[in-house]
């Protein structure tokens, strides 16, 4: 499984109305894209892959992060 497929999957997810992060994991955790991952490590590695797509300025962050379901996200430089 390369990241690239983790980020394609994520961004697929994503759209310019603001998601919560928790949503967007447990959608990408279906994806049978993902189904390589072992499903004990699938979501945390959703979890850090979006953190990075954040950091790349690829995905616009409110919240904590780390939080799941009280942090949101949405594709970078879209606005509703």
């Amino acid at each position: 499984m390369t990241v690239a497929v983790l980020d394609e999957v994520i961004l697929s997810l994503c759209s310019a109305h603001w998601l919560k992060v928790a949503r967007v994991i447990a959608d990408a955790d279906r994806d049978p894209r993902l189904s390589q991952i072992d499903v004990e490590d699938r979501m945390d590695a959703v979890a850090t892959r979006i953190t990075a797509l954040v950091n790349a300025s690829k995905l616009e962050a409110v919240g904590h992060l780390e939080q799941w379901r009280f942090s949101e996200i949405r594709l970078a430089g879209a606005s509703t």
